[in-house]
């Protein structure tokens, strides 16, 4: 398989959760010797700046890999990527991380998370964010 182009990914992103402006959110991709990489933190502004996980893109054998490190959690989600937005999955009935969908429309990015069971529940995460500017 070949690298797809996720430069479209490339910069910094300011945005916040969907349904609560309050939760600050950044995004800064960019390009590794092996891909691409996400960093997304949360800003509050009475709290330092806390870090919700890095995420690395990249290309191994056939696949299309996604490896989230969110807190003490490493997990790896296999994925496909169009000209303008990706998608990660693993078992829904994994713990943790089970999506990581990004798509982009104009300046605007949209990231979505999912989490598997959680006191037998599904959780998501909607954010979006502005481009603000290069890598």
């Amino acid at each position: 398989m070949t690298s797809p182009d996720l430069t479209w990914l490339l910069g910094h992103w300011s945005g916040a959760l969907v349904g609560n402006p309050r939760q600050a959110r950044t995004l800064t991709f960019s390009k590794t010797p092996l891909g691409v990489r996400g960093v997304l933190d949360e800003r509050f502004p009475d709290r330092p700046v806390t870090r919700i996980g890095a995420y690395d893109i990249f290309v191994r054998g056939q696949s299309l890999l996604l490896q989230a490190n969110e807190g003490s959690r490493k997990v790896r989600l296999k994925g496909r990527a169009d000209p303008q937005s990706a998608r990660f999955l693993r078992s829904s009935s994994a713990e943790g991380l089970i999506l990581f969908e990004v798509r982009r429309s104009d300046h605007t990015l949209t990231v979505r998370r999912a989490f598997g069971p959680q006191h037998g529940a599904s959780v998501e995460d909607l954010s979006t964010f502005e481009h603000v500017g290069e890598q």
